[in-house]
């Protein structure tokens, strides 16, 4: 009987927070004047995530901002290269050659992954991560990686040895030192799934922002859109742009206070997979997809590290999504 009183007022907690939540996506003048505007923010994957969302009071909005933030803590555990006990670091120790049964959403974003590298031709690439572990250690001695080291590390670089199994759920990486680093795409994923959490509790106006990229739903009340900051991202003149039921993405470039110092990697720059640079000369993008923040992360380093709008390459990839080049980001230093 306790379980069951349990499960029923769990129940009706979830029937309130639908009920509420969804009043503000109903266009009704009557229910946007009640909504209210919570704010949160919630460190994680490296990152800081920050919520807007609307409801009609505190119980309704913490509901949903929980599951959010229980979902991008679920997350952190499978996608944080950062973290050793990760599903994602667990893939990379496994011996050369093994098949890895991965978890669900590591399979998906690795699917993604994979299929955004063969649209750019490996402009996107998961595999880069002996790059990335190079410029670090270079970063950290005050130096630059020589080029015999990065030579090196490209024989480990290469989209296309990875292999995915859709049947078996596995993902086997083919080369002895190989390591996937996911931070191109793991935000804009993990953007997605807080939203998604966020819409089963009915909470349609809401905002989930997470690094370089943000996702919306329906608009706050009384407006027709969200506004975006264009962070310099953009043709001039330019600043804001509005969204709906959409997500945006920039390019790690793009990012404000971008500079150059003693030849270390900030994790804003770029890195050309091919081979290994690290690029200061490329232009900001700026991505907008109404197919998730995955894909608008993605591609929005994919379109940085190609670097021209007239790329016929970055046109066929697109399906769908719309971007823009800005002004290549000055740089500071030596």
């Amino acid at each position: 009987m306790h379980r069951s009183l349990l499960r029923y007022a769990a129940a009706l907690l979830l029937l309130g927070a639908l009920t509420s939540c969804r009043a503000s996506s109903g266009g009704a003048s009557g229910a946007e004047k009640s909504l209210q505007r919570f704010a949160r923010t919630h460190t994680t994957l490296g990152t800081d995530f920050r919520f807007t969302v609307y409801a009609t009071d505190a119980t309704v909005a913490n509901v949903a901002l929980r599951a959010a933030t229980e979902r991008l803590d679920a997350l952190d555990a499978i996608l944080n290269t950062e973290r050793p006990d990760s599903d994602v670091s667990s893939l990379n120790a496994a011996a050369p050659g093994t098949a890895v049964h991965v978890s669900d959403e590591l399979y998906l974003v690795l699917a993604e992954s994979q299929r955004l590298a063969a649209d750019t031709d490996g402009a996107f690439d998961v595999t880069i991560g002996p790059y990335v572990d190079l410029w670090r250690r270079a970063g950290s001695a005050q130096t630059v990686p020589t080029a015999a080291e990065l030579a090196n590390a490209k024989l480990l670089v290469g989209w296309r040895n990875v292999r995915l199994d859709a049947i078996e759920h596995t993902a086997t990486l083919t080369l002895p030192g190989m390591r996937i680093d996911l931070s191109g795409i793991a935000h804009g994923y993990a953007a997605d799934e807080a939203m998604r959490e966020l819409r089963r509790y009915g909470c349609e106006r809401s905002s989930v922002t997470g690094g370089n990229v943000r996702v919306v739903g329906a608009p706050p009340p009384g407006e027709t859109a969200w506004r975006v900051d264009l962070q310099g991202a953009a043709p001039k003149g330019q600043r804001t742009v509005e969204l709906h039921k959409a997500a945006v993405a920039f390019s790690p470039n793009a990012a404000k206070g971008n500079s150059r110092s003693s030849g270390r990697l900030d994790r804003r720059w770029l890195i050309q997979p091919s081979t290994g640079r690290v690029l200061v000369d490329r232009p900001a993008t700026v991505v907008f997809s109404h197919r998730g923040g995955a894909v608008a992360q993605a591609f929005a380093v994919a379109a940085a590290v190609i670097g021209t709008a007239e790329s016929p390459l970055l046109a066929q990839a697109a399906r769908g999504e719309r971007y823009r080049f800005g002004p290549v980001p000055r740089q500071r230093g030596g």
